[in-house]
C-alpha cells in the first residue's frame, strides 16, 4: 500500500495521532486537532522512529494533510510520494486532493464563473475618453482578426488561507470572490465598460475597426495549416515572391504595420524582396503594409 493508502485507512480506523514506517525513509509521525469540524494533520519526520522530536510539536511538525468531510487534501508531497507514479492504485480518488490542485480548481472558478457573474451584477460607466474609446477598438480588430472572441482577464488573489476557510466550510467561495471584486469595484467597472464597447464595435460597428479586405485576408491565414506562406509583392509594376511565416504577417495586418528584413526566413532574403520590388531597404522596415 501507498503512504497516501495507510494515511487514509489510520484516519478511517478513527486514529488522530499514529505513525506510519517507510522502509527506505524512516517514519512519520503524525498528530492532529480539530478547527471548524476539519481534522488538520502533522507531520514530523525521522529516520529513528526513537527520535525526541516526536515530543516537540513547536519546531518540528508541519502541516501535512487536512480532512474535511471525509475529503482529504494533503499539503505534504514529499511524505505521501506525490511524484512516485504509484499513488493512484490504491486508494479511493475521488476523496483525495493536492492542496495546490485544490487551489488552482478555486483559482479557475475565480477566474471565469465569479468574475462572469460579478461584471453581469454592475452597470457599465459610460465613458467618452479617447485612450478608452481606442483601446476598445484595438482590443476589438485584434479579435475580429484572430477569429477569436473578446476574453478578459483576473489577477487572482485568492490565497491558501482562504482556500482553507473554503474547504472547511467557514465561507462560500461565492463571497470570497465577491469580496475580491468588490475592494476594486471602480476597476471592474471600468473593464465591464470597456467590454461593451469592444464587443460593440466586434458586433455592431465592425466596419470602424477594420475593412472587408483585411477580414478576408485574416480568414485566409487563419484557416490554413501552414507556418509559412508565399507572399507576393507589387509595387509600380515590380513583382517579387517570397516566403513568410503566417504568424508575422497576420500581427502585421492587425497592427496596420510595415514589414521589416528580419521578418522574412533571412534577413537578406527581407532585403532582397524589398529591393525587388522597388522600396527602400535604409530603416528598420520597408515602406508597404
Amino acid at each position: 500500500m501507498t503512504m497516501i493508502a495507510r494515511f487514509i485507512e489510520a484516519v478511517d480506523r478513527g486514529l488522530t495521532t499514529f505513525t506510519l514506517a517507510n522502509q527506505h525513509r524512516g517514519v512519520f509521525h503524525f498528530i492532529s486537532n480539530v478547527i471548524d469540524g476539519a481534522r488538520f494533520f502533522y507531520c514530523a519526520h525521522s529516520y529513528d522512529e526513537n527520535d525526541a522530536i516526536f515530543f516537540n510539536p513547536e519546531s518540528k511538525y508541519e502541516l501535512a494533510v487536512i480532512v474535511a468531510n471525509r475529503d482529504f487534501y494533503f499539503f505534504d508531497t514529499y511524505t505521501f510520494d506525490r511524484y512516485n507514479g504509484k499513488n493512484e492504485s490504491d486508494y479511493e480518488i475521488n476523496r483525495v486532493c493536492w492542496f495546490d490542485d485544490y487551489v488552482s480548481q478555486l483559482h479557475g472558478y475565480y477566474k471565469t464563473t465569479a468574475l462572469k457573474s460579478y461584471l453581469d451584477s454592475i452597470e457599465a460607466t459610460k465613458t467618452e475618453d479617447s485612450a478608452v474609446i481606442e483601446e476598445a477598438k484595438e482590443k476589438a480588430r485584434n479579435c475580429i482578426l484572430d477569429g477569436k472572441p473578446f476574453s478578459l482577464t483576473c489577477d487572482v488573489k485568492l490565497t491558501g488561507t482562504d482556500a482553507i476557510a473554503i474547504m472547511v466550510g467557514y465561507a462560500s467561495i461565492v463571497d470570497v470572490c465577491r469580496s475580491y471584486f468588490e475592494k476594486d469595484k471602480v476597476h471592474w467597472e471600468y473593464v465591464k465598460s470597456l467590454k461593451v464597447l469592444v464587443e460593440d464595435y466586434m458586433f455592431n460597428n465592425r466596419s470602424t475597426v477594420v475593412e472587408d479586405w483585411e477580414m478576408r485576408m485574416a480568414e485566409a491565414l487563419t484557416s490554413i495549416d501552414a507556418k509559412t506562406v508565399t507572399i507576393v509583392g507589387e509595387n509600380n509594376g515590380l513583382v517579387a515572391e517570397s516566403k513568410m511565416e503566417t504568424e508575422k504577417i497576420l500581427r502585421n495586418l492587425k497592427n496596420k504595420d510595415a514589414f521589416s528584413a528580419l521578418e522574412f526566413p533571412t534577413e537578406k532574403t527581407g532585403r532582397d524582396f524589398i529591393k525587388a520590388i522597388g522600396l527602400s531597404d535604409s530603416g528598420w522596415r520597408s515602406g508597404f503594409n
